[in-house]
């Protein structure tokens, strides 16, 4: 899906992900269940009137993780 974006909001006692795509929540955490079908900018303006962070991730990084855990076996 080309234009799906993925969002974090960091509220005090959370970090949760949304999905937004054609300018809409279509997923999102248990905690934001509320939000589905949501645009960006009523997410933006919640989570602004809630003092959380709203920020999209950027997914073009790729992370290596080969080194991520020992080999216990060795």
């Amino acid at each position: 899906m080309p234009n799906e974006k993925l969002f974090l909001v960091k509220a005090p006692y959370f970090y949760a992900g949304i999905v937004i795509e054609n300018n809409k929540v279509i997923a999102q955490a248990p905690i934001l269940k509320y939000m589905k079908g949501w645009s960006q900018a009523e997410v933006q303006r919640y989570c602004d009137n809630k003092g959380w962070d709203f920020k999209k991730v950027d997914t073009s990084k790729k992370v290596d993780t080969s080194n991520a855990m020992p080999n216990l076996l060795r």
